[in-house]
């Protein structure tokens, strides 16, 4: 029988010495290997570094999956079975080299090398005394990453937090130790693993309060105290607890400003050296290749497109969003012959021009996915200050102005919203979130959270046009390999195996 470890792998990420962003690749090692390799200080910091390297690989691959199934993109002929059966609702557990086993191999090897950083990293402290700080900041970082790997993986194989109204229904494991050879590990409630990321979180913040020594714009490439009030914003939206939601979203926004029109286009395409004003924490693809950029290359026979759903959203033509970010221009990227492709919606996001990389511009091509930034903020409060106990539209509505008007290149007193209650004010919020997080990790999440239907438009390549919410597919199926090999494992209601909770 397959054991549970291969399932939840006790990978350690060793890093290279050279000094530079690049990382070996992932080693299995055995306890005592993993005990001698933290017996010193550079164990840790390499380990950290690895971290890092995995939590990018991460998001590079499975972030697309809250679009793929979402009504924002369309699938070409160019999409791979794997693609189709998320963008189909398809998958099952047994599709073992499929999503339902990949993307939560992927979370837990993350969350795997947290726990080994946490477990083995306080024991330092009394070898390296001079260095207690160093290693609290490095415990910090992995409790934030871990803690965001609980919630990346209950956002795909537990239901919204809103689903039952107690949050009692499954959530996901969230083993805070490393894991024993033939260990069996329970799905709490969704209530219970919440608590966990808000605990994590928590302890994040005490070990990261005094600040991060990083500086140069590279400091929005590692953890930090406001990294962990921003998640903490979105954890309390996805909860409905909008009065922490507004605070805590407020907090940053006090500190972080919006990366300006002129930059705002730059801020996606060429991170190196233009990371964004607005950055909060982004992940360096510096010297990796990406399946961001892959999936949605226009020049390379893109997997996935806009939809017209997305598209009809811009109703402005001065957005840049619409204008620069969907859509691929040849001329505008400085070609002229076909082989750089034709003009096409597209998401350009993650392109990169490869004219940068040989006209000695200073830029290097690489995607640097965003884990969270400012709009993310001005967004949360909004829809915090709109559902509250006590709304306030003009307070949201000033958040939706501030981001249409760097969008658009205008000043706020030139955008004028219409609604008419709280209900008109959340369609606008749902249309700006779409507009602003398209291809960047939300809609699904965002979808099943306000208890909608998953509706696609006419023109869509889809088979499947419609879920009406609730739907159990709403969900990906924990795999088989891990139902099999650990015994304490339940499936998701609605597929095979599966027994009601």
């Amino acid at each position: 029988m397959t054991r549970y470890h291969n399932i939840l792998t006790f990978a350690l990420l060793l890093a290279g010495a050279t000094g530079c962003s690049k990382f070996l690749e992932v080693d299995n090692i055995g306890k005592s290997s993993t005990e001698s390799f933290f017996a010193e200080l550079s164990g840790l910091e390499s380990a950290l570094d690895g971290l890092y390297s995995e939590t990018f690989n991460y998001y590079d691959d499975y972030m697309n999956y809250a679009d793929l199934a979402s009504d924002l993109v369309d699938l070409t002929p160019n999409a791979s079975e794997l693609q189709t059966d998320i963008f189909e609702f398809q998958a099952l557990p047994e599709d073992n080299a499929g999503y339902p086993r990949l993307l939560w191999k992927a979370a837990y090897n993350v969350v795997t090398n947290a726990n080994n950083i946490l477990h083995f990293g306080p024991k330092l402290k009394e070898s390296y005394p001079d260095d207690a700080k160093k290693i609290d900041r490095i415990l910090g970082e992995a409790y934030f990453i871990r803690a965001l790997m609980f919630l990346e993986l209950s956002k795909v194989y537990s239901q919204n937090y809103t689903y039952t109204d107690d949050a009692s229904h499954m959530g996901i494991p969230t083993p805070t130790q490393p894991l024993s050879f033939n260990a069996t590990v329970a799905r709490p409630t969704l209530k219970a693993t919440y608590t966990q990321i808000l605990e994590d979180l928590g302890n994040a913040r005490k070990l990261l309060a005094e600040g991060d020594p990083r500086t140069g714009g590279k400091e929005v490439y590692y953890v930090s105290d406001r990294a962990c009030r921003a998640l903490l914003a979105r954890v309390y939206l996805y909860m409905g607890n909008y009065e922490e939601a507004e605070k805590y979203a407020s907090e940053v926004i006090a500190e972080v400003p919006l990366t300006p029109y002129a930059e705002y286009e730059m801020m996606f395409r060429y991170p190196e050296g233009n990371p964004g004003k607005e950055s909060i924490l982004r992940l360096s693809g510096y010297e990796k290749t990406s399946s961001l950029s892959s999936l949605y290359d226009p020049t390379n026979q893109p997997s996935a497109v806009p939809s017209q759903t997305l598209l009809a959203l811009f109703d402005d033509p001065d957005d840049l969003r619409g204008k620069r970010l969907l859509h691929y221009d040849p001329v505008y990227e400085g070609y002229d012959d076909l082989l750089h492709g034709i003009e096409m919606d597209a998401c350009v996001k993650y392109y990169i021009n490869e004219k940068y990389l040989v006209d000695n511009k200073g830029l290097y091509g690489h995607v640097d996915p965003f884990v969270l930034r400012c709009s993310e903020m001005y967004l949360i409060r909004a829809e915090a200050l709109c559902n509250r106990a006590t709304p306030d539209l003009e307070g949201a509505a000033a958040d939706l102005k501030a981001l249409i008007a760097r969008a658009t290149g205008k000043d706020v007193s030139q955008v004028t919203l219409t609604y008419a209650g709280k209900e008109e004010m959340n369609a606008l919020i749902e249309k700006e979130r779409m507009r602003e997080l398209c291809f960047e990790g939300h809609r699904l999440t965002d979808i099943t959270r306000r208890h909608q239907n998953l509706v696609r438009d006419a023109s869509t390549t889809a088979k499947t046009t419609r879920i009406d919410y609730p739907d159990y597919r709403f969900v990906l199926p924990i795999c088989q390999l891990e139902i099999d090999s650990n015994g304490a494992m339940k499936q998701n209601p609605g597929y095979v195996g599966a027994t009601e909770n």
